[in-house]
């Protein structure tokens, strides 16, 4: 999978790295998606969890959550996520259009983000709407430069960097896992653990630019 995500990145997205300093004063949206599948040309969003990082302070008061009407539904990625199919109230290109409204220009953060970054352009493609991040920023990868020094994904052992295992390593609760608003939230904490990471170690922060 660590390939996978490195031959995205080569393809679609260049990396670039930035002063954690400069990104004191940054806005940012952590997210996590749930979907139907794992194909992120094919398969659909069923929730999302949008959480607003300003200042390096998590503001869960102006987070944004959708349970989102998909087309198609998988039983088989509903017994990891738990949305019934009737829990899917909200219209898929309202809930995009609303989404790529808020978060045009600014910085995303995700763990292990090259799927959901995807599967959202494709399907706000489908509907004609413009998502256009300022940039991306993955926890994934951020753990792998600071525990190795660089971001090449070969000979690592993915196990290592799950959102749970980085969790467990950084000291981050991770309450109601395999949910948007759960991992979106753990993966914002985790993110401002990171950042003060590299703060410390004078590390330059690694980024994908569009």
């Amino acid at each position: 999978m660590l390939k996978i995500l490195s031959k995205f990145f080569n393809l679609y997205l260049k990396k670039s790295s930035i002063d954690p300093v400069e990104f004191l004063t940054e806005s940012f949206w952590c997210f996590d998606l749930e979907t139907t599948g794992l194909n992120a040309h094919k398969d659909y969003i069923v929730e999302a969890a949008f959480i607003p990082i300003n200042r390096n302070k998590i503001c869960i008061s102006k987070a944004r959550y959708y349970k989102i009407h998909a087309p198609a539904y998988s039983a088989d990625a509903a017994q990891v996520h738990g949305l019934l199919r009737s829990e899917g109230n909200q219209s898929e290109s309202d809930s995009l259009k609303e989404i790529s409204d808020f978060t045009k220009n600014q910085w995303l953060v995700g763990h292990h983000i090259a799927f959901d970054y995807k599967i959202l352009h494709n399907r706000c493609q489908t509907y004609a709407i413009d998502f256009s991040p300022k940039g991306l920023i993955d926890t994934q990868l951020l753990a792998i430069k600071a525990h190795t020094g660089s971001t090449h994904y070969s000979e690592l052992n993915a196990e290592k960097y799950t959102l749970h295992a980085l969790c467990k390593q950084f000291d981050v609760h991770l309450e109601d896992a395999h949910t948007a608003a759960g991992d979106a939230l753990a993966t914002a904490i985790l993110f401002i653990k990171l950042l003060k990471l590299y703060e410390r170690k004078k590390m330059l922060l690694p980024v994908i630019m569009k």
